[in-house]
């Protein structure tokens, strides 16, 4: 027997049969449910009601946590070092971190997040970042920040010539 309206009030009946277990199937979210079993024989005779116990289902949280801010990027040679200002949604789980549209890095939650790039080639690199939280929900990607990587020595000089004069 279950219900969802007040306790005591039972508006399903199910007959599991001879099972231990069972699952209400598509349980409504954001409702309480009220359940109380009974027992019967083979010659139809039922027992009481026993205890009843409740459930609540929750509503799936759909929202997803705040935008990172743009990223700012330090290039040393041929890495980036990325930092931007904490999300504080209370949920938040970490930061995915993008590089001309992969994903190329998840970190977790910090007070002061930065990530360190490494041994990116040369060329230009457009960073962004998203947040997800605790139940998969992505932010949007932030605001872009590129970069150009050059560690490519220029020709040596050819050609040399020395004048001297008196």
């Amino acid at each position: 027997y279950y219900g969802t309206t007040t306790s005591g009030n039972y508006t399903s009946v199910i007959d599991v049969g001879k099972v231990t277990t069972y699952s209400i199937t598509n349980p409504t979210t954001g409702v309480t449910y009220y359940v109380a079993l009974t027992a019967y024989d083979t010659s139809g005779n039922e027992s009481e009601k026993s205890n009843e116990v409740s459930v609540y289902v929750p509503v799936p949280d759909t929202t997803a946590p705040s935008i990172p801010t743009k990223p700012t990027a330090v290039v040393s040679k041929n890495s980036v070092v990325l930092k931007w200002v904490a999300v504080t949604d209370s949920d938040l789980a970490g930061y995915g971190i993008y590089d001309n549209g992969t994903l190329i890095a998840t970190v977790g939650v910090m007070s002061s997040p930065t990530y360190t790039v490494t041994y990116l080639t040369d060329g230009s690199h457009t960073f962004t970042l998203d947040s997800f939280d605790t139940t998969g929900n992505r932010s949007a990607k932030s605001s872009e920040t590129t970069v150009t990587i050059d560690t490519t020595a220029p020709q040596a000089p050819t050609n040399l010539k020395i004048t001297v004069s008196k």
